[in-house]
């Protein structure tokens, strides 16, 4: 008997890095790391494979997906430091250069000398322009993969879209119709009104015992102001600060190179920051633990509010699946498929994912979890 196959796809944001090796520049390397957190661009953690998606006896009927939005710009308080702060740095850094202080190599110094910033507090949290051609670019990719499902012909009997009330969702979400439909098309494709608390896709913004715990409480960030005192974060001002020339440098501004470092790492596809070249390869990951602190505790497994809010969009998906017996369905994490839990293979029959997720999903007691 043939099956039917339902594709999941779930999408984290990763982001990339520059490496520094003692006495090379880090100009001389062309294949960075991830280990720029969640300002690592599409394209370091995409699946290069795009070939049609094939599963045996099996033919692809339905979608459903989460994408986060592109690469944005930073937050106001971040482009006023950035403005602020590196232009301060960078004197300081050309100016120890210039007297033999510090171990930039003669590249390094003219990347310094030729940086500017161009980033204002008007565009803050906008989508980039790298941003829409990441949204663009994934779509086409799932378009090439899924053939025989997405259609280039949009009409709105087959196709559901839907994005928060923010300038970088609502440009991502036509950015990824452009990818599937072309530019023409694209612009006839429906949305309903965005909301600023979406309860689906922004679930957390309606959920108080979480803002009040987790979100608003100082308690969330006690393991990340540990480990910014700790050895490990020490070792890595002390070898910034001598990569740079400086006695010594504070945490604040080896954070705001590492975070330049990230935004403009995102931003462009062909030239590196200067602001990468002070960390090695092991510095960016002790710079990505640091950030990882704060997202583990916040918003990922450190409490268990964080996750048991999170069954709203969960919900949806199995709802929207009134699937028979022969049906399965395929998770697909960062475009490369995974094990769903509960199962042993991929794709999973449906059956056995709405039997394992009954309680937790399906009742999905959203305000119950979340009243003060």
């Amino acid at each position: 008997m043939k099956c039917a196959i339902i594709i999941l796809l779930i999408y984290a944001l990763w982001k990339v890095d520059c490496i520094y090796a003692k006495g090379v520049c880090t100009s001389d390397h062309h294949d960075p790391k991830p280990y720029l957190g969640a300002k690592t661009p599409y394209r370091i953690r995409m699946n290069p494979d795009m070939s049609p998606i094939v599963i045996p006896d099996c033919k692809a009927v339905q979608l459903w997906t989460i994408v986060r939005h592109g690469t944005r710009y930073p937050s106001a308080k971040v482009i006023t430091s950035m403005k602020e702060g590196l232009p301060l740095l960078k004197n300081s850094i050309l100016r120890n250069y210039e007297e033999g202080k510090g171990a930039l190599c003669r590249n390094e110094y003219f990347n310094f000398g030729n940086w500017s910033t161009h980033v204002e507090e008007e565009n803050e949290k906008q989508l980039t322009h790298e941003g829409e051609d990441e949204m663009q670019d994934l779509a086409e990719r799932w378009l090439t993969r899924l053939p025989t499902l997405l259609s280039e012909n949009y009409d709105n009997s087959s196709y559901e879209f839907r994005y928060t009330a923010t300038q970088r969702t609502a440009r991502s979400a036509r950015s990824f119709a452009i990818g599937l439909f072309g530019r023409y098309k694209a612009a006839h494709v429906w949305y309903p009104e965005a909301i600023a608390k979406d309860p689906l896709i922004r679930f957390y913004k309606l959920c108080p015992r979480w803002k009040k715990y987790v979100d608003k409480n100082p308690a969330s960030l006690t393991e990340k102001r540990a480990f910014q005192h700790g050895p490990e974060m020490q070792g890595v001002c002390r070898r910034v600060g001598k990569k740079l020339g400086f006695d010594s440098i504070t945490y604040h501004d080896v954070h705001l190179m590492y975070v330049t470092c990230g935004f403009e790492t995102a931003w462009e596809k062909k030239s590196r920051s200067p602001w990468c070249a002070p960390f090695s390869e092991d510095d960016l990951k002790v710079m990505e633990y640091n950030e990882d602190l704060e997202y583990y505790w916040i918003d990922g497994y450190g409490f268990e509010i964080n996750y048991k809010q999170a069954c709203p969009p969960l919900k949806d998906l199995l709802d929207r699946f009134r699937c028979q017996d022969d049906f399965k369905i395929g998770g697909y994490h960062q475009e490369r498929p995974f094990i769903i839990p509960g199962c042993e293979e991929h794709p999973c029959p449906l059956n056995q994912v709405l039997h394992k997720y009954q309680d937790t999903i399906l009742t999905c007691e959203f305000n119950k979890t979340c009243t003060l």
